[in-house]
């Protein structure tokens, strides 16, 4: 079954006649329909619902009544006048397997009695003589029609059951809210469709309700007859199996106890194993810090000592070219004769030897009289000059050369080859040798020290929170629940054994029983009657439990593949429907994340990721083709797990699911679009443009190209 197309006429912010295409094909299963909260998306939704099941989903039974005159379109309400009648309808269009038409459309009436005030709305009546269900098919005979009650039967047996909506009518807020609420009672009503043993609960029902009434007909139980000891047996029966029941539902909830508190003590052993484990932790970070300061005191003597060496042999390196350079430099003006020149010594004997009486002579150095010596020429002295003034002169020049060789350049120059010998001398390469050792030893250290830093902080990343006060109360903490299990335990164990008991006391009294029958007369109704309700209700009580076991097997495996396909966290949970028909997600750890008596411990997300799990494994178990609309999938749902969530949708295309999603700008991002865009037919946005006042929507739906 595919819808072909949906007609709205005046439904809610649909002013006049609006048509929505949903024809899709095979390999394209999917609609969207986009638009922002107030828009009209969710009345889209709604009307489909209205069409088919008389019922608006988000409305209790009350509030349907409540808003029942707001179906109509307000501005067309408010055009109207007084005692003008206008009609709201739905018209929607069915593909069968065979590709012939079938319509199911459903119309109300409204009258205007009052027109709008500043305080009150427009005042309308429902007339509900003039509501009509109008549905058409196709069958052998030809082109048929049905009406009202008619039409509503044709609607359950061939189309879709109400029963059965939710499990193609997806509201994301619905979904999380039964999630969350997690009754037992919903889950086993839906295994009882999935399996179509809804008739047979009826059955049973009514079955049960005629033995009471029944056993009002029979004799009371006082007296010694044959039918009082009767009845007398078979009350003890149904009181032992009222305390069996009793003792069963006990004996399940002791078991969750006892699973709570082992969870519970497990926890307690974790931390108290934590701990203990970070004490030896602790022990071994107290040895590392011992050897780090260990470490650090051989680091600095030694970088101390390379530091001293360095210093004290700063001078020999810095110098030690300089020295050289200003031995260079005394030598070059050595040999430039920059230097002072040498004295003039015994100058006064000399110029007695060549001068005499203002003349140039050589005397012979053996002669003693003038004979001995040699005249060459005569001296003219400059005025006021003589040979005293001479001699005068170069006495001077002597003491300027013997000043100049006071000087520190001549004395450096003096002694320069003593003061750089032993400087020169010392080789810088045992300095440098002795502090390239030093500093490979430091870098040892160093590496050392780096080491123990990085075991100290893993050491210190696996620590928790240790505190032996604390730890004291979880002892204690671990001590109760050990205490409270065994009670548990024995608990569980003695009404185990009152169960054994009671089954065996049952079976006595049942062969009690038909030996009082024996001798009663079978000419009692009223027994007959009651023996034959007494077999059909144990024969059928069974029969539909195992039927509803069954079903609970398959549908688990299909509902824990979906969780493991969509969820992230690959492993981590454990997701199942109860014996008790619960449902019960588990972490690795075995935790229950969905309390039977408290707020589940999963995110926004993981609730509704779990929700369209079991939807979908519950659908799938009703092999129905029938259309799917879901409305806000994803509004509350976390980014990671969007992209699971419709993978799982877009498997069912092989299963040639139509689809129709209802879609905020917030929740069809590039990504989600991405996932589902090769599998879409029809794109429709809904835009309130100028003519639509006031949110009555005048326009079409905007189709989109994809």
């Amino acid at each position: 079954m595919k819808i072909k197309k949906i007609h709205l006429n005046n439904f809610r912010q649909y002013k006049g006649f609006h048509e929505l295409d949903l024809s899709t094909s095979k390999n394209k299963p999917f609609n969207i329909i986009l638009g922002n909260n107030g828009f009209g998306k969710t009345s889209t939704y709604r009307a489909i619902s209205w069409c088919l099941f008389n019922k608006e989903p988000r409305l209790s039974n009350i509030r349907q009544k409540e808003f029942q005159n707001e179906r109509l379109n307000f501005k067309v309400a408010q055009q109207m006048l007084i005692n003008e009648e206008e009609t709201v309808s739905v018209k929607i269009i069915f593909l069968d397997e065979n590709n012939n038409e079938k319509t199911v459309e459903r119309s109300e009436v409204f009258q205007k009695i009052k027109d709008k005030t500043d305080t009150k709305p427009v005042e309308l009546k429902y007339l509900p003589k003039k509501a009509q269900l109008d549905v058409t098919f196709y069958n052998s005979e030809g082109l048929q029609s049905r009406e009202d009650d008619s039409a509503e039967q044709y609607i359950e047996n061939n189309i879709i059951n109400g029963s059965i909506q939710n499990f193609f009518f997806f509201d994301g807020q619905d979904i999380q809210d039964f999630v969350k609420a997690n009754k037992s009672s919903s889950i086993e009503s839906h295994l009882n469709i999935l399996t179509g043993i809804t008739d047979m609960t009826s059955v049973l029902k009514n079955l049960k309700n005629l033995r009471s009434e029944l056993v009002k007909k029979i004799p009371k139980s006082t007296g010694t007859s044959p039918e009082a000891i009767l009845v007398r047996t078979q009350n003890s029966v149904t009181e032992k199996i009222e305390l069996g029941n009793k003792l069963v539902n006990d004996i399940g909830e002791l078991e969750e106890e006892i699973l709570s508190i082992k969870n519970e003590i497990n926890d307690y052993v974790e931390i108290i194993k934590k701990n203990e484990a970070t004490e030896k932790i602790y022990n071994k970070v107290e040895i590392i810090d011992i050897q780090k300061v260990a470490l650090n005191e051989k680091y600095n003597e030694i970088d101390n000592k390379y530091k001293t060496d360095i210093l004290e042999s700063f001078a020999n390196v810095v110098l030690r070219k300089e020295i050289d350079d200003f031995d260079t430099l005394i030598a070059k003006k050595i040999e430039n004769k920059e230097l002072p020149p040498p004295a003039l010594e015994n100058v006064e004997d000399i110029l007695d030897l060549i001068i005499d009486e203002d003349k140039l002579v050589i005397k012979d150095i053996d002669g003693k009289l003038k004979k001995d010596k040699q005249f060459y020429a005569k001296i003219n002295w400059i005025k006021n000059f003589n040979k005293e003034k001479f001699l005068d002169k170069i006495k001077e020049y002597n003491q300027g050369v013997a000043s100049k060789r006071k000087s520190q350049i001549a004395n450096i120059a003096t002694h320069t080859k003593e003061f750089t010998a032993g400087i020169l001398n010392d080789s810088p390469t045992i300095i440098f040798e002795n502090a390239k050792n030093s500093y490979d030893e430091l870098k040892k250290i160093k590496n050392k020290l780096s080491n123990l830093d990085k075991q100290r902080a893993d050491h210190m990343n696996e620590i928790g929170n240790y505190d032996k006060k604390s730890m004291k109360e979880i002892q204690k903490k671990h001590d109760m629940a050990e205490i409270r299990l065994k009670v548990a335990n024995r608990d569980l164990t003695k009404k185990e054994a009152i169960v054994e008991t009671n089954i065996d006391f049952i079976r006595e009294l049942n062969e009690e029983i038909k030996n009082i029958k024996k001798n009663i007369s079978s000419s009692s109704e009223a027994y007959i009657q009651l023996n034959f309700l007494e077999k059909s209700i144990n024969l059928l009580e069974p029969a539909i439990e195992d039927t509803r076991l069954e079903a609970l097997k398959v549908t688990n495996d299909r509902f824990r593949k979906l969780i493991e396909t969509t969820t992230l966290k690959k492993g981590f949970w454990n997701a199942k429907i109860s014996e008790n028909y619960n449902l019960n997600v588990s972490d690795k750890n075995n935790n229950n994340l969905l309390p039977l008596n408290g707020s589940p411990l999963m995110s926004t997300g993981e609730q509704f990721l779990t929700g369209y799990c079991y939807m979908q494994s519950m659908q799938e178990g009703l092999e129905l083709r029938f259309p799917m609309f879901i409305d806000t999938p994803l509004s509350a749902v976390s980014l990671e797990y969007r992209k699971g969530i419709m993978e799982n949708f877009v498997n069912l295309k092989d299963k040639d699911i139509q689809t129709t999603f209802f879609f905020t700008d917030s929740e069809l991002t590039d990504d989600v679009f991405k996932i589902i865009k090769p599998y879409v037919s029809n794109f429709y946005e809904i835009k309130i443009s100028s003519l639509d006042k006031d949110n009555a929507i005048e326009t079409n739906y905007h189709k989109r190209t994809i």
